[in-house]
């Protein structure tokens, strides 16, 4: 299974490319560990028009309250790509308002708040089922 981390620009940053998201390394860390494939997509940076993410089975991307409208569009593009794919949310603006959140938007599929190293596993392996996991 193929999993993507997806990271949606913030364009108010004065230099949104300082660093990796660690917390999205953690996660791949455990997934590697589990036989996942996996893959980053940072888009920081990158104008909207040059939106690319590849088909794949699991996107899970960080939101912070700043990137809440890309991290839609983001999920839009990610269900274009794989109508059936699995996205997954998380981060700041979740891990604070996780049932309004993930309420917002259809393509969000599931919601994984604070710590996701395991979280994020057990989302993928429940495979659909609309929820939070902590």
């Amino acid at each position: 299974m193929k999993v993507t981390f997806v990271v949606p620009p913030n364009y108010s940053a004065l230099d949104d490319r300082l660093e990796p998201h660690l917390g999205l390394l953690y996660m791949a860390a455990v997934l590697l560990e589990n036989n996942y494939e996996v893959e980053y997509c940072d888009l920081e940076g990158v104008p909207k028009e040059r939106w690319a993410v590849p088909g794949r089975d699991v996107y899970a991307s960080t939101v912070y309250g700043v990137t809440l409208n890309n991290a839609r569009k983001l999920a839009a593009l990610c269900k274009r790509q794989n109508p059936q794919g699995l996205v997954v949310i998380g981060g700041p603006q979740v891990s604070g308002y996780a049932d309004q959140t993930l309420r917002l938007d259809p393509n969000f599929d599931c919601a994984v708040v604070f710590e996701g190293e395991f979280s994020l596993l057990e989302a993928i392996r429940d495979w659909g089922e609309k929820r939070i996991y902590q």
